[in-house]
């Protein structure tokens, strides 16, 4: 398989027809392998339009809405950003060739170890992963300008809201009332939240993030 041919199809036939409009993400889209962020079982899918199970129930965003939650997000080059849920660290790779300095929180041992190891190219030097709790965030490390969710939240906890900065932005999927998980954008201005849907978003729970299990007695 032509990597680099379905790396610029992934461009050209699912991100810039559904609004991907920043020309440095597309440059980025375009150069980054995502192919060498997954299993060799999984290559020959990593282009493709779906949510790739990289490891028990956890998954890569599919690169549409992974794309579009990113430029959603508005990056700028001196922000520091958490990356929650960053598994084998791609959403990392690619928060890093836009901000300042990127810090990947993952909670599965081995994901991390994959994502410590993707990232040990020069190119990713603005990168740290830490192995904790994904719903707790990283409050000493904070407080951040942007804080991604990588999967679907049941509620955005308010320690997370807590770590963001002034003018901060935070990324994530939800259900709304009617059962439709959509991408919001949160924004914290002047200690006051604002929320925001973006568009349809088809995607899973992020561990640590899921509904608690309600007993019938």
């Amino acid at each position: 398989m032509d990597f680099d041919v379905a790396r610029l199809n992934m461009v050209e036939s699912q991100l810039k027809p559904n609004f991907l409009t920043d020309k440095k993400l597309i440059d980025i889209f375009r150069s980054i392998k995502r192919e060498n962020f997954v299993k060799d079982r999984l290559k020959a899918r990593a282009y493709a339009d779906e949510n790739l199970e990289i490891a028990a129930n956890r998954f890569m965003l599919e690169p549409v809405i992974f794309a579009r939650m990113v430029q959603a997000a508005e990056l700028k080059s001196s922000d520091i950003v958490l990356d929650i849920g960053c598994g084998t660290g791609y959403s990392t790779a690619v928060f890093s060739q836009i901000v300042e300095m990127v810090i990947g929180l993952e909670q599965n041992e081995k994901l991390a170890e994959d994502a410590e190891e993707n990232l040990k190219d020069e190119a990713f030097c603005n990168t740290a992963i830490y192995k904790k709790d994904h719903n707790k965030g990283l409050k000493d490390q904070g407080p951040f300008d942007v804080i991604f969710i990588n999967g679907v939240v049941d509620e955005i906890p308010e320690t997370l809201i807590d770590q963001l900065k002034e003018g901060g932005r935070l990324l994530a999927i939800e259900k709304n009332e009617k059962e439709i998980t959509q991408a919001v954008l949160v924004k914290k201005i002047r200690s006051s939240i604002s929320k925001k849907s973006l568009f349809d978003a088809f995607a899973h729970y992020l561990v640590g993030f899921e509904p608690e299990q309600k007993f019938t007695f």
